[in-house]
């Protein structure tokens, strides 16, 4: 089992959220504030989190 087989168990919005963004994030709060999130910092380039060839 890989990380594939855990992200294809998550809600698509809980995915977008923890995978985009670091520590707590509320996002099924009604009135929540996306603009004080940490946002996380992208893979290393030609790392193999990226899937599509770059250009």
């Amino acid at each position: 089992m890989g990380p594939a087989d855990f992200l294809k168990n998550e809600l698509p919005e809980f995915l977008a959220c923890g995978l985009c963004y670091a520590g707590d994030v509320p996002y099924w709060e009604p009135a929540a504030d996306a603009g004080g999130w940490e946002v996380r910092a992208a893979p290393p380039r030609g790392g193999p989190e990226w899937t599509l060839p770059e250009g």
